[in-house]
């Protein structure tokens, strides 16, 4: 009876594995079919993404529709979308052409959907500025707007056509630029703060940072904005205090910004700030410690904050290239020569990988 007992509980598990088996393929293929919506806390969330709008993204979950503001979003993932995530890979790893032509057909796909559809017009504005092509890139941030109007970038490409003609010191140009954009807040009002904040950033590009500073304090201390855009404002604050030479009412700001729960571009940005403002003092005063402050805070916006597939990578090539200096500047002030070797070993990988990945990025000119 012992014996019979257990061959049928044998055979029962096998029958269950056997069921189980052949419900993994079609688990995956569920889980395959739907799209993923990655949160800044952490959790995970799966279904079908409705829409993503400026105001945040809609995905419907077991038939009921769930909304989330975007500094609730770390990343998207979506299904069906082997051409882009192809594109996007291609692009991370400088492949451009390629990329390019893998956008383009996402793009240009009759069937494409149209979340998908936009994220892949985003990443080919990107491309354009990769490849130094101002003209490219501004015609591509314009066709995203064209075609998206209350989209989900559509704060990015204001960002990005105004920065576009400040590199070209073309105030003017970017105010106009800025111009534009105003009447698509009547129909898309949550807009309108992130104009304020980009008007007080093009105040700031012209050094005119008294009246920079008032806007950006007027933008943090209104009502109902959210945490991050205070925090974009507190940020703009601070890069202006930095440039009045008054990194100690800087860095107090700069730290109460990294200190909070906020989306990774606006850590990236706050950590590097607050790593060149610790640079100065340790370079200064020829103070090993405060300049090992400076490269961990670089390494943490390039480690912990680094960008995500398909997103700008601006803030990376800076603290690739703050930690590189931080890392000569220590060997410079090191006493031991196996460990001042050691300084200038890690300084020379930092540059080269910044050479390698960026090898037009602005910041391989800095002394």
């Amino acid at each position: 009876m012992r014996s019979h007992s257990f061959s049928a509980r044998a055979s029962a598990q096998t029958v269950l594995l056997a069921i189980a088996a052949l419900a993994l393929p079609v688990a995956a293929q569920e889980q395959a079919e739907r799209d993923a919506v990655q949160l800044v806390d952490g959790k995970a969330v799966t279904g079908l993404i409705q829409s993503e709008d400026f105001g945040g993204l809609s995905i419907k979950v077991q038939g009921k529709v769930e909304v989330y503001a975007w500094d609730q979003v770390r990343s998207t993932t979506y299904r069906d979308a082997e051409r882009l995530v192809q594109a996007e890979q291609d692009f991370d790893a400088g492949n451009l052409d390629a990329a390019e032509q893998g956008l383009q057909q996402v793009v240009d796909g009759s069937k494409g959907r149209p979340v998908v559809r936009q994220h892949a017009l985003y990443v080919l504005a990107l491309l354009k500025e990769r490849e130094r092509d101002a003209a490219g890139a501004a015609a591509a941030w314009h066709k995203l707007v064209e075609d998206y109007p209350r989209g989900r970038h559509l704060g990015t490409a204001a960002t990005a056509l105004v920065n576009l003609r400040v590199i070209a010191r073309d105030f003017d140009g970017a105010a106009k630029e800025l111009a534009q954009f105003t009447p698509r807040a009547t129909d898309v009002p949550e807009l309108k703060p992130r104009l304020a904040l980009l008007k007080a950033e093009l105040l700031e590009a012209q050094a005119r940072l008294a009246d920079a500073i008032a806007d950006f304090e007027a933008l943090g201390a209104a009502a109902g904005i959210g945490a991050s855009l205070k925090a974009e404002a507190e940020l703009g604050k601070a890069r202006c205090l930095v440039a009045q030479k008054k990194p100690a009412d800087a860095e107090g700001l700069l730290r109460r910004i990294v200190e909070q729960a906020l989306p990774s571009h606006i850590h990236s940005e706050g950590w590097n700030t607050l790593a060149d403002v610790l640079l100065e003092q340790g370079r200064s005063n020829r103070d090993a410690e405060k300049l090992l402050e400076a490269l961990f805070a670089y390494l943490r916006s390039s480690v912990l904050y680094g960008p995500l597939p398909g997103q700008p990578t601006r803030e990376y090539e800076r603290a690739l290239a703050g930690s590189a200096r931080c890392f000569q500047l220590i060997a410079e002030v090191e006493k031991s020569e196996e460990r001042r070797q050691l300084y200038q070993q890690r300084a020379r990988e930092r540059a080269d990988l910044l050479a390698r990945d960026f090898p037009d990025s602005e910041f391989r000119s800095q002394p």
